[in-house]
């Protein structure tokens, strides 16, 4: 975007732009310069364009989600997911696979699975024998994992 911007401020002169069209050099106009202009802005700038929508979508996105934990914390179910196991996880950050924390709960025979975000350290060592699992209360598969809470010693990670 900002070699977009910067080609709109540099003089650009019929002297300095010479157009060539089938191998015969012609000298530029103003119409020739204002068109190379928005050539040169549309090209740029619109990447620049797609990639700010996607970061922001993102960025809105990671929002929402911390702002849905947060939610359940307040208003959910608080379960206490027993049965607890650590996988990987299908993500690779930086070649090494992330760890996904499983539980269960059990509730009038019915048996539910829960599953944490992902993990980039093995949290086994810190937590007890139970998570506390947050549950929506008007659907079910909306829930979260408190992994972070649900530790025994706060853990930073270097």
């Amino acid at each position: 975007m900002i070699p977009a911007i910067i080609m709109q401020i540099v003089p650009i002169s019929r002297n300095s732009l010479h157009v060539t069209v089938n191998g015969v050099q012609k000298m530029a106009t103003s119409t020739t310069i204002h068109h190379f202009r928005l050539i040169f802005l549309f090209s740029f700038g619109g990447v620049a364009v797609i990639l700010l929508a996607i970061g922001i979508f993102l960025l809105i996105r990671r929002f929402r989600k911390k702002k849905q934990e947060i939610e359940l914390k307040r208003n959910g179910r608080h379960l206490l997911g027993e049965n607890l196991k650590v996988d990987f996880n299908n993500v690779s950050v930086n070649n090494r696979n992330q760890l996904v924390l499983t539980c269960t709960y059990e509730e009038y025979g019915i048996i539910y699975h829960f599953k944490s975000k992902s993990l980039r350290y093995d949290p086994w060592p810190y937590l007890t024998d139970t998570v506390d699992v947050y549950q929506s209360r008007d659907d079910p598969k909306q829930y979260f994992v408190d992994v972070e809470g649900s530790m025994s010693a706060e853990v930073v990670e270097l």
